[in-house]
């Protein structure tokens, strides 16, 4: 039987302890994905003629990308919650460097130590 009250009570038995009320939520933000930006990507891809961007390109076969990963998010939605993350915020420019810089002082104090994992 269906409660108002029970969709705002932690459910561990199917969710994890995520609120249903969230996880109806996130939900509805891939339906809305796969229906809008769908729709909009995919038409851009099908309907080009042309030589394409590069730079546009790219963004319009991530977004596509994006829209079928998100049909899979209809099924399971916590264990596709990263890939909303990604599209709330994707790194800049600056953020990147930063993020490539940490990558390299990572790697070489691992093989500072002779090769040895640490």
């Amino acid at each position: 039987m269906f409660s108002i009250k029970r969709i705002f009570q932690p459910d561990y038995e199917h969710y994890e302890g995520v609120r249903p009320i969230n996880i109806y939520l996130l939900r509805l933000l891939f339906l809305l994905v796969v229906v809008f930006v769908a729709t909009d990507s995919w038409s851009s891809i099908l309907k080009h003629e042309g030589q394409w961007d590069h730079v546009k390109a790219a963004a319009v076969c991530m977004w596509a990308a994006y829209s079928v990963l998100s049909i899979f998010a209809l099924i399971n939605p916590l264990k596709w919650l990263p890939i909303v993350m990604f599209e709330i915020r994707e790194p800049q420019e600056a953020d990147e460097i930063r993020w490539r810089g940490s990558r390299v002082v990572s790697y070489r104090r691992l093989y500072s130590k002779g090769g040895q994992l640490v």
